[in-house]
C-alpha cells in the first residue's frame, strides 16, 4: 500500500481555504442585502394595510393591524435603518393610534387614528424607498399652503383684511406638517427637521397675536418667508451636494478585504512548506533521486 504524502493533504486544505474565502466574499454581502430589504418591505405592507383599513372605517381590523405594526417596531433588524429620532416619532404615532381606540364613542377617536396611520405609512415608505419617498409628494401641497398664507397676509398689510384666512391656512399647514414629520425625521438630519418645527410653531404663535395693538405685522411676513425657505430646504435636501441621513442597507456580514489577503498568504505558505518538507525528507531522512546501479549478474558486479 503506497505511503500517504502529508504535503498533498496540506495543499488540498490550502485550496479549500482559498475557495471558502472567495465564496464568503460574494455570498455574504448578498445575504446582507436580502434580509433588511425583506423586513422593511413587510413593514411597509403592514403599515399600508393599517392605513387602508382606517381609511375605509374598518375599526375592528384596524385594531389588529395596529397591533401588528407595534410588533414590527420592535424588530432589531428594522431599527437598524432610519434614525433614532424617526423611530421615537413613530412610537409616538403608535401611541396616538392606541389612544384613539380607548376613546368612548363610535367616531370620537377616528381623527387621531387617521393621523397615526398616515404618519406610520409615510415613515415606512421613506424607509423602503429612500430615493423617492411618498412624503416628498407633499412638497407642492405644503408650498401651496405657504403661498396662500403669504397672499392672505399681504392682503392684510394692504388693508384688505385676510386675518381669518391666514389662520385657516396656517392651521392646514400645521396639519400637513404633523403628517410629514416622522417620515422627515427618518430621512433627514434632526437639525433640519427641528428648524422647520420651530418655525411652524413660531409663525402660528405670531398669527394668534395678530390683533394685538402692539403687534408688528411685518414680523409675521418675515416669519412666513423664513418658514418657506426652511421648508424648501427640507424637501430639497440631498438633491445637489448632500445625501439623506439613512442607513440604506443592513450592515453586510462580509469580512474586510485584508482577511482574504491573509488567507491567500497562509495558503501559499502551507503549500511551500509541504513541498519543501517533501523534497527535504521527513523525520530526518533525506529523499534524493535514486542513483543508477551498475548491472549485476550472478552476484558479480561488472565494472
Amino acid at each position: 500500500m503506497p505511503k500517504r504524502r502529508p504535503w498533498i493533504i496540506m495543499m488540498l486544505c490550502a485550496a479549500l481555504l482559498a475557495v471558502g474565502a472567495l465564496r464568503g466574499a460574494y455570498a455574504e454581502p448578498a445575504a446582507g442585502r436580502t434580509e433588511p430589504n425583506t423586513t422593511v418591505r413587510k413593514f411597509q405592507m403592514t403599515s399600508g394595510k393599517l392605513y387602508e383599513l382606517v381609511k375605509y372605517g374598518n375599526r375592528q381590523q384596524s385594531y389588529y393591524a395596529l397591533r401588528d405594526t407595534k410588533m414590527w417596531l420592535k424588530q432589531p433588524a428594522l431599527r437598524m435603518l432610519g434614525t433614532e429620532e424617526g423611530w421615537s416619532a413613530l412610537e409616538k404615532s403608535l401611541e396616538r393610534g392606541e389612544r384613539a381606540f380607548t376613546i368612548a364613542g363610535s367616531g370620537s377617536g377616528d381623527n387621531g387614528l387617521t393621523v397615526a396611520a398616515s404618519q406610520i405609512r409615510l415613515a415606512s415608505d421613506a424607509l423602503a424607498n429612500p430615493d423617492s419617498p411618498l412624503w416628498q409628494e407633499y412638497k407642492g401641497i405644503v408650498l401651496e399652503d405657504l403661498g396662500r398664507l403669504s397672499n392672505a397676509w399681504k392682503s392684510r398689510l394692504d388693508g384688505q383684511g385676510g386675518g381669518s384666512e391666514g389662520h385657516a391656512e396656517m392651521s392646514l399647514l400645521a396639519e400637513h406638517w404633523t403628517l410629514l414629520k416622522p417620515a422627515a425625521l427618518m430621512t433627514r438630519p434632526r437639525q433640519t427637521v427641528e428648524e422647520v418645527e420651530e418655525k411652524v410653531g413660531y409663525t402660528a404663535r405670531l398669527l394668534q397675536h395678530a390683533n394685538n395693538e402692539h403687534f408688528h405685522e411685518a414680523l409675521t411676513m418675515q416669519a412666513i418667508q423664513s418658514l418657506e425657505s426652511s421648508m424648501k430646504g427640507l424637501f430639497e435636501f440631498g438633491t445637489i451636494n448632500e445625501k439623506p441621513v439613512i442607513a440604506a442597507d443592513f450592515p453586510a456580514a462580509s469580512p474586510p478585504f485584508w482577511i482574504y489577503v491573509i488567507v491567500w498568504f497562509v495558503s501559499a505558505v502551507l503549500a511551500l512548506v509541504g513541498w519543501r518538507n517533501y523534497r527535504g525528507g521527513q523525520n530526518g531522512v533525506l529523499i534524493y533521486p535514486r542513483k543508477k546501479q551498475p548491472e549485476q549478474k550472478l552476484g558479480v558486479v561488472r565494472k
